[in-house]
């Protein structure tokens, strides 16, 4: 399934917050989905639940299947492999676009971004994923480069 418009642990904490809610008022509506889901949700998140359902076999309009549909989304990107991408500034939601493209293509698949911050690397990245640690800052290439020039 492809994801669009999750990118971080943030994004995934966001929408399984709202659809933690959805479920939990779902009962209040006497089974109007579409009322409470278009008071709730991003059109994109609604988007992704309706791809999710029908690449599962489940009627987004069934209100019995609805409450699957959710548990099971919240489950999906729950278990997305999370990559840890330390950064020396706060992405703008334009780079966390391209940087996730471009890890997704790198990896292969789905994959969500913890973003951590440390003004001390200065430029470049450090990244964390599958237990592995590659550091690509501009400090280490400085200080290799000091290593290099000294005896």
């Amino acid at each position: 399934m492809k994801l669009e418009y999750i990118y971080t642990k943030n994004d995934v904490n966001s929408v399984t917050e709202k659809l933690e809610v959805l479920r939990n008022s779902f009962y209040k509506t006497n089974g109007q989905i579409s009322k409470i889901i278009n008071k709730s949700l991003t059109l994109e998140e609604k988007e992704m639940l309706i791809e999710f359902s029908k690449s599962n076999g489940l009627n987004f309009d069934n209100v019995k299947d609805f409450s699957n549909i959710i548990e099971g989304f919240i489950k999906y990107i729950a278990n997305i492999p999370v990559l840890t991408l330390t950064v020396a500034f706060n992405p703008t939601y334009e780079n966390t676009q391209n940087i996730a493209a471009e890890i997704k293509e790198r990896v292969g698949r789905e994959v969500i971004i913890s973003f951590k911050t440390n003004p001390a690397i200065i430029g470049g990245a450090v990244l964390e994923y599958n237990g592995k640690y590659k550091s690509h800052t501009l400090i280490d290439k400085v200080r290799g480069s000091q290593n290099q020039h000294s005896l």
